[in-house]
């Protein structure tokens, strides 16, 4: 969930070794600026997974990853993947994609 920061929602690895991270946004949190706050801390928290040398071993050393933020209500289809370039403190040059994607929840809400 969007609301905790700290965590990694969820990461799905492809047959073909692909890494998304995933992130939940319920749509809980409605002020906007808060919720790109929560927003970049959770992409943070990806990129810090990655800079740790035997959690990026644990992925398959990927250099290049997926961030989809599934979201509860309606995106702009649009919006092209924001795209994030870093280096770890390894050396790792890692590309990011994020990507915001409409799922809204089987509860309702």
């Amino acid at each position: 969930m969007l609301e905790d920061p700290d965590q990694i929602d969820m990461v799905l690895k492809g047959k073909d070794g692909t890494i998304t991270f995933v992130i939940i946004d319920a749509g809980i949190t409605t002020d906007e600026d808060k919720r790109l706050e929560l927003l970049n801390h959770k992409i943070q928290c990806c990129a810090a997974a990655l800079c740790d040398p035997d959690q990026w071993q644990e992925f398959g050393g990927p250099t290049e990853v997926a961030v989809e933020v599934q979201c509860n209500f309606e995106v702009n289809e649009e919006a092209p993947p924001q795209q994030l370039n870093f280096t770890t403190p390894a050396g790792q040059d890692i590309s990011m994609t994020v990507r915001f994607v409409y799922r809204p929840s089987r509860y309702g809400g």
